[in-house]
């Protein structure tokens, strides 16, 4: 739990992405980061306060909810700085990024379909798992539909949000991958020193990354992202930027880095 003294705005915390049914339910707002726009005035031995503003990071869009600061977890500096450097170099983290896109899309399609269906609107944002959304579902509908109809669009909307969790899923793995696993790779120093000095090596290879990432986005536009080596081009770009941030501060010597003459 985070106290409302340690938030600042302007800061990301990650909201706690263990559920309580009795008191934090969110299901797409558990274990996400959130950007901090407003943090409740009172202190922390109040005995009531106000919820805190924050944009639910989905890489890259943000959505704006209020949410209880006993629900998040505070974290490092370099963390945060990570999350930063992600949002201004999106070229080098495709995958997270596309995910993030499918995630929009798939919660609006959702979101879509019940307002099409439900009398009552069911806010996607105050469910928990698939069994409370076709409990939300069944009540939206008991006032103006048949036991079929109702049953079918329960159907129709646990199976869409099987595919919402798939992607919440993948989403998890990626920001593990490229946030919290690349600060506990730093060890001690990087989380000291987030930010440190780029060599002209450095600055070559984020060239070719840039320049393999607009290839990427040129090939997308023109065979769709599903063409055969798209996950090879991926992973091509990511073990770019890896070797980038290696020889960052170092620069490249004769004998390694890029071969001599090229």
């Amino acid at each position: 739990m985070a106290k409302r003294s340690e938030l600042k705005e302007g800061m990301y915390v990650r909201m706690n992405p263990e559920l309580d049914p009795n008191s934090y339910w969110s299901r797409l707002i558990a274990g996400r980061y959130l950007y901090l726009y407003k943090v409740a005035e009172e202190p922390d031995d109040a005995g009531i306060w106000s919820p805190c503003v924050g944009s639910v990071l989905y890489w890259p869009v943000g959505y704006m909810k209020s949410v209880d600061n006993e629900d998040m977890i505070l974290i490092s500096e370099a963390e945060q700085e990570r999350i930063k450097y992600i949002l201004q170099h999106k070229h080098e983290f495709g995958e997270l990024f596309r995910t993030g896109r499918k995630l929009e899309r798939a919660i609006e399609a959702l979101d879509d379909y019940l307002r099409e269906n439900c009398e009552e609107h069911v806010d996607l944002w105050d469910v928990m798992d698939a069994e409370d959304l076709a409990d939300k579902v069944r009540w939206a509908m008991s006032d103006e539909a048949e036991g079929d109809e109702i049953g079918e669009v329960v159907s129709e909307a646990v199976e869409m949000w099987g595919e919402i969790e798939k992607l919440l899923g993948e989403l998890d793995r990626l920001e593990d991958k490229y946030v919290r696993g690349w600060v506990r790779r730093q060890g001690p120093a990087g989380r000291e020193e987030v930010v440190v000095t780029e060599t002209p090596g450095y600055r070559l290879l984020n060239q070719i990354i840039a320049d393999f990432a607009a290839l990427r986005e040129n090939w997308t536009e023109e065979l769709g992202s599903g063409y055969p080596f798209s996950e090879d081009l991926d992973e091509l770009i990511v073990r770019l930027v890896m070797w980038r941030d290696s020889v960052r501060g170092t620069g490249l010597k004769a004998g390694r880095g890029l071969p001599c003459g090229s």
